[in-house]
């Protein structure tokens, strides 16, 4: 919370906190497939002009700041496993070395594992047939 702020920071950690706490031994964060945290990645759905968007430093803060505030309130005996999306399928979506590189962020912000997303926004698999011939992905 800010200084002088009434308000709470909408990214926190309940239900992990509480996953530990009834003895699960981790928690998957969703951050593939055209779901909130991938729709910050890729400029395809991010249009923002703030710390949030624009540079892919900016567009990766979010999915960091959500790993490290669920590492900092379940600390670090249970295990955080990030889903995150190999290719997109979507106009300006993220590139290899993107994947990369927040792969490497989520797993220094307090991640065990990321696992590769087949592939694809929710928003691109009905175009699926379509784009993809003789066995190889649009691009």
């Amino acid at each position: 919370m800010r200084p002088g702020s009434k308000s709470r920071s909408p990214i926190s950690p309940p239900a992990p906190r509480a996953r530990k706490r009834r003895g699960y031994d981790g928690v998957e964060v969703m951050g593939s497939e055209g779901y909130f945290l991938n729709q910050f990645l890729v400029t395809h759905t991010n249009k923002r002009t703030d710390r949030w968007g624009g540079s892919y430093e900016n567009r990766m803060r979010l999915p960091i700041e959500v790993v490290k505030r669920v590492r900092a309130a379940v600390g670090s005996d249970f295990i955080i496993i990030y889903r995150l999306s190999m290719i997109d399928l979507v106009p300006n979506g993220s590139t290899h070395d993107e994947v990369v590189q927040l792969a490497r962020e989520i797993e220094k912000a307090g991640a065990a594992s990321s696992i590769p997303a087949l592939a694809g926004m929710r928003r691109a698999f009905p175009r699926l047939p379509h784009r993809c011939r003789a066995g190889r992905f649009p691009g």
